[in-house]
C-alpha cells in the first residue's frame, strides 16, 4: 500500500512549482497534483501496491481536547496576502475530482487528520502484516511519522526531498518529540504552559537533566505530569480515539472496489492532453 499524505505533499509542490501560490488555479493545481500521483505511482506500484490518498476533515478530535492546536497556523493564514481559503477551495476541488473518478482509495473522515488516516491504516495493516507480507510506503515530509517505523513493513518516502526518511530509534524519537513538544502545531514542551505559544510566551528551556530525567516519561508525581499527557495526546498516534479509527477504517473498507472506467472520459473532459499519454501510470 502507498498512502499519500495528500494536503502535504500538494501543498509543498505548489511552493516548489509556483513563484508565487497566488497563481494558482484549478487547471494548474489538477495537473500538479495528477502528475504528483502519476510520479508516485509508476516509481513504487511494482513493490508497493494500491495508491490511498489520506485526506484532512474539516475539523480535528486533538482541537477539540486541547483548544491552542494548530492556533498559530491559522492566525498566521489570516494575516497572509495569500488567498489560503481559495487555495484550499481548490485543492478540495480536486480531491473530490480524483474520489469521483480514480479508482484510489480516497479517505476523509470527521474529526480525523491526515495523520490519523496514516497511522490507523499502517496500525491495521502491520498487524496483518505477518499473514500477508505486504509492505507500506508512507509518502511525506513530515517527520512524525517516524515513529510509525516502529513497525517492520512500514517505511517513508520524501517526495520533495526525493530520499527515504530512515531512524534507528522511532521509540526514542517519539519520547524526545513528546518532551520538546511541536512547535508547529501549536505544543509547547512539557515544562510550559498550554498558552505558550499563542500568546508567543517564551517557552522554559527543556536542558539535558530534564531530558535525562524524564527519558522514561515524567512521573505522575511531577508538577509537569499533566503536560506530559498533553504532549503525549498531540503527538503520540497511538493516542487515536478508537471510535476515529472505527470511522476511518469504515471508510476505507467502503472505498473499495474502485474501477478506472471513468479515467478516458475525465482526462478528455477536462483537456488533460499531455498527461492521457501516460494514463497507464495511474493505476497498478
Amino acid at each position: 500500500m502507498i498512502i499519500i499524505d495528500f494536503s502535504q505533499i500538494i501543498l509543498a509542490n505548489i511552493f516548489v512549482e509556483l513563484k508565487n501560490p497566488k497563481d494558482l488555479d484549478l487547471e494548474t493545481c489538477r495537473g500538479l497534483v495528477l502528475n504528483s500521483i502519476r510520479l508516485i505511482n509508476s516509481k513504487f506500484k511494482n513493490k508497493y501496491g494500491e495508491v490511498v490518498l489520506a485526506c484532512d476533515s474539516g475539523s480535528f478530535w486533538r482541537k477539540s481536547s486541547y483548544p491552542y492546536y494548530k492556533a498559530n497556523r491559522k492566525k498566521n493564514r489570516d494575516k497572509s496576502t495569500i488567498d489560503w481559503k481559495s487555495i484550499f477551495e481548490i485543492i478540495n476541488t480536486v480531491r473530490d475530482e480524483i474520489q469521483e473518478n480514480f479508482p484510489y482509495r480516497v479517505i476523509r473522515t470527521d474529526g480525523a487528520e491526515a495523520d490519523d488516516v496514516i497511522a490507523t491504516l499502517v496500525k491495521r495493516n502491520s498487524v496483518e502484516y505477518i499473514n500477508n507480507g505486504n509492505k507500506i510506503l508512507i509518502v511525506s515530509g513530515d517527520k512524525d511519522f517516524i515513529q510509525l517505523l516502529k513497525y517492520p513493513n512500514v517505511e517513508i518516502w520524501d517526495p520533495i526531498g526525493k530520499r527515504n526518511t530512515v531512524h534507528n530509534n522511532p521509540y526514542g524519537y517519539l519520547s524526545e518529540h513528546i518532551l520538546t513538544g511541536d512547535v508547529g502545531d501549536g505544543v509547547p514542551n512539557v515544562l510550559s504552559p498550554d498558552d505558550c505559544l499563542v500568546l508567543s510566551k517564551r517557552q522554559k528551556p527543556l536542558t539535558k537533566k530534564y531530558k535525562e530525567a524524564f527519558s522514561n516519561g515524567v512521573p505522575e508525581t511531577s508538577e509537569y505530569y499533566a503536560n506530559f499527557k498533553r504532549n503525549k495526546l498531540m503527538i503520540d498516534l497511538e493516542m487515536i480515539p478508537e471510535n476515529i479509527e472505527n470511522s476511518i477504517i469504515e471508510t476505507y473498507e467502503n472505498e473499495s472496489n474502485k474501477t478506472k472506467t471513468k479515467l478516458v472520459p475525465y482526462f478528455l473532459k477536462n483537456g488533460l492532453t499531455i498527461l492521457f499519454d501516460k494514463i497507464n501510470d495511474f493505476w497498478g
